[in-house]
């Protein structure tokens, strides 16, 4: 890995018991495995190094990376996951590197609205132009769309004297919903994206009426690693149709599983490229089995195989196939993914 940008944080005590035991276990719920020996936590993910310590009553972490932006990404990320392990913590860190306070985060750019073309009954999918593309190559499949709001000149989120992006509030709060990469060219500065239409959707409303020329900034890429596994379960909704598709074309030849994807609309199917190893099922929503029923009645190997479950739909679905997978199968945090990309009305 080439470091050739960092960023390093002290705080003084005192702090909780068990600090790294309690950081690294965040981590661990989050999906990534950190190495915990008595020097501290080391972490390789997302494109970049984290290592935190914590000796002579002081707490110290190094974040470092190829550029700033990424820098930038991984501190919001560890940030996050310190407020959750030591509440008040990151307020006292003080930083030395990243990017100066004051100014905009490196990983958010400006991007022109190319084209917009129908790819499915309820998807458009949405050309950019930009010369810093070349950041979202790594780091994750996912990005913002960062919408002021209408009528309103925008106010882009900056960086403050405690590492953080800070992000407008108030009445000039932007809308910033997560989409996945479809196709990616840095070379050529194109990105192309599919957004799932929906009523009330302030995206939806944008992509309707956007023109080609216009201005949009983007922030990322954000997170959404390629799962692992030489087996491996992608179940989701039209919400997660692109990301599927997307993990799915960057699955290796050998790769074995099952991808199952429930619509609304069967013009919402659309040709997916998958190992020959990979079987794709469509279910159509309120015909014969529903995506909870028809992904736990899979098959799934033992513990101790290289295996991985990603889910992805609406938030009830999401607990329930957690849930099953958890204590039927004993699937550990390491070996799946389940997020919930939208909440029904009326759930709690």
């Amino acid at each position: 890995m080439a470091i050739l940008c960092e960023a390093r944080g002290e705080a003084r005590g005192p702090f909780p018991d068990s600090l790294l035991e309690r950081v690294a276990r965040e981590m661990r719920d989050h999906g990534q495995a950190p190495a915990l020996s008595p020097a501290g936590l080391r972490l390789e993910s997302g494109g970049g190094l984290v290592e935190i310590g914590l000796a002579d009553d002081t707490f110290r972490v190094r974040i470092a990376a190829a550029e700033d932006r990424t820098v930038q990404r991984i501190r919001g990320a560890v940030l996050h996951l310190l407020d959750h392990a030591a509440e008040g913590l990151t307020g006292r860190i003080d930083w030395v590197g990243g990017p100066p306070p004051g100014t905009l985060p490196p990983n958010v750019i400006f991007a022109t609205v190319e084209g917009i073309a129908r790819v499915g009954a309820t998807f458009l999918r949405i050309r950019l132009r930009s010369d810093g593309l070349a950041s979202f190559a790594e780091g994750g499949m996912h990005f913002r769309l960062l919408l002021p709001p209408a009528g309103r000149a925008p106010v882009w989120p900056m960086t403050d004297a405690r590492g953080r992006t800070v992000w407008p509030e108030g009445a000039d709060a932007l809308h910033t919903p997560a989409y996945t990469v479809v196709d990616l060219d840095p070379e050529a500065g194109v990105m192309t994206f599919d957004l799932h239409e929906h009523a009330g959707s302030l995206a939806t409303d944008w992509a309707q009426e956007v023109a080609p020329g216009a201005e949009v900034a983007l922030s990322g890429p954000g997170g959404g690693d390629f799962p692992p596994g030489d087996w491996i379960l992608l179940a989701g909704d039209e919400t997660a149709l692109p990301a599927i598709r997307r993990i799915l074309a960057r699955s290796p030849a050998g790769r074995r599983g099952h991808a199952v994807i429930e619509t609304g609309d069967p013009g919402n199917r659309m040709a997916l490229e998958a190992p020959p190893g990979i079987t794709v099922e469509w279910l159509l929503r309120g015909t014969g089995p529903g995506l909870c029923d028809a992904v736990t009645a899979l098959p799934v190997p033992p513990a101790g195989d290289s295996r991985f479950v990603w889910f992805a739909a609406e938030r009830s679905q999401v607990r329930r196939a957690k849930t099953w997978f958890r204590d039927t199968h004993g699937l550990s945090p390491a070996e799946g993914y389940f997020s919930a990309y939208w909440t029904a009305e009326g759930a709690p």
